[in-house]
């Protein structure tokens, strides 16, 4: 599984993770064309994750706490 789909489908959706962020759909799905979060917003999104109770460890770099990327 991709990454950032993966990231995606914890927030239950394309969709349901750009409300959740109050963004547009089509950021997330730029995310995911790009195979990659921008660093700006990473913080945002575990922080939300975190808020929520969802699980993105497995999507992280235990040294640098950064998502991975699918480049």
């Amino acid at each position: 599984m991709k990454v950032i789909q993966g990231i995606i489908d914890a927030f239950g959706g394309l969709r349901p993770m750009a409300r959740k962020l109050g963004v547009t759909h089509q950021i997330i799905f730029d995310w995911r064309k790009r195979g990659v979060i921008p660093g700006k917003r990473q913080q945002q999104v575990s922080d939300l994750a975190a808020e929520l109770g969802i699980g993105l460890s497995s999507f992280k770099c235990p040294q640098c706490d950064r998502f991975y990327s699918d480049t």
